[in-house]
């Protein structure tokens, strides 16, 4: 079988806040279950969150439409002051007035007018700052308009160790602005015909980053570069997975098509974890030579993000043996994203060299047929691993690799 199967990848935007603020294992087992993408009808899916993220999105969205009534009505209250204040002036014109009336009226005019203008700022400043405090949580009207976000980025490859000459056939890259990050795996049964998988993946990513670049940040969209790259892919022969995660200020956008994927992780919780697209078991979606599947396919997400978050990016040597606790564990033992990287990919390498772990690949073999299957999944173990900074003077984060 050729090409390996693949699996792949709610909040206001910033402007919107605003707006309102003014308003072997079991390879043996399996291994055959791979075939060469032909005549396989693609499937569109819309994006899957876990039942907490659904139940979470629920509540804000409950939270911010309270919060946002009462902003609006606080700050249509102070615009009718603003208006009353506007209308003031034509009240000091009469001309039937001793110099001394219209004198003192015009202090007590311009008394009364501070007065309006007092309430009226400090009614718009109390609203625009319930409103950004309830939609980032930490947030004030000044902070949020001098601050911007970057990634702090470790990375850990480990290859196949019958890989390890020409370095597995994953593949990344890192935005020069570190904002954006992409990941690919070459689906491995292209070499059963000769043609190296790593060559496809690489292609894709070098073209993911050349879009990335090319782009201004808060022009980007996951799903478009991740098209720019499968089309300055095209002359080269093979399929691969792909995920395209970028950070849009306190938004984390995302699209991902295939089994590698991402979760974000606020102290010891999982705010978001990306699920597989797979036609069958060990078969994922994947783009390339005699795929039916398109960017167009790939999951689409978005997620709030908070300084401090931790965003693991990986290929499906981390998914299929390791599962999210595990990932969890090992990411709170570290505050440093390259240590973080290294534990996570070193433990994941361990399990896939077991022969009698009952791994997240072993259970979900067990759950397609294969009631014996046992151990890790031998694989290219990538991992990314970013910490959300908050930052102001321009500097970007350190970046290890």
């Amino acid at each position: 079988m050729l090409p390996r199967s693949v699996s792949a990848l709610i909040s206001q935007p910033t402007s919107q806040i605003i707006k309102s603020s003014a308003s072997s294992s079991i390879q043996t087992a399996v291994k055959n279950v791979r075939n060469i993408p032909t005549s396989f009808t693609p499937v569109t899916n819309t994006a899957l969150s876990s039942p907490l993220k659904s139940r979470s999105s629920s509540n804000n969205s409950s939270s911010n439409n309270s919060s946002s009534s009462s902003a609006n009505s606080s700050s249509s209250s102070s615009y009718k002051k603003t208006a009353a204040l506007l209308a003031l002036p034509a009240l000091v014109v009469a001309s039937d007035f001793s110099e001394d009336d219209k004198e003192n009226d015009c202090v007590r005019t311009l008394k009364c007018s501070s007065s309006i203008l007092k309430d009226s700022t400090s009614s718009l400043k109390e609203s625009s700052s319930s409103i950004l405090r309830e939609s980032t949580g930490f947030l004030t009207p000044l902070e949020f308009a001098i601050h911007d976000t970057r990634l702090s980025i470790g990375i850990s490859m480990i290859p196949h160790p019958a890989k390890v000459a020409k370095g597995g056939e994953d593949a990344y890259f890192i935005s020069d602005d570190m904002k954006t990050i992409g990941i690919a795996d070459g689906v491995g049964g292209w070499g059963d015909i000769g043609v190296d998988p790593a060559l496809y993946a690489r292609m894709l990513m070098a073209s993911g980053k050349y879009s990335a670049d090319s782009t201004y940040a808060v022009n980007r969209e996951p799903v478009k570069i991740m098209s720019d790259a499968y089309e300055h892919s095209m002359d080269i022969q093979g399929s691969s997975t792909c995920c395209i995660v970028l950070l849009d200020g306190f938004c984390l956008r995302a699209a991902n098509l295939g089994d590698s994927g991402f979760m974000v992780i606020r102290g010891s919780d999982i705010v978001y974890r990306s699920r597989e697209q797979q036609h069958s078991f060990n078969f994922p979606y994947q783009l390339g030579t005699g795929s039916a599947d398109l960017p167009s396919h790939a999951v689409s997400i978005t997620v709030n993000i908070q300084p401090g978050d931790l965003v693991v990016v990986g290929t499906d040597g981390l998914w299929d043996n390791l599962y999210d606790d595990e990932i969890v564990e090992l990411a709170t033992q570290s505050s440093d994203p390259m240590t973080i990287a290294q534990q996570i990919a070193r433990q994941a390498h361990e399990t896939a060299g077991s022969k009698v772990v009952i791994s997240p690949f072993a259970k979900a073999a067990r759950e397609n047929g294969y009631p014996l299957a046992t151990g890790g999944k031998m694989d290219d173990i990538s991992v990314v691993v970013a910490r959300v900074v908050l930052t102001s003077d321009g500097n970007l984060p350190s970046f290890a690799a």
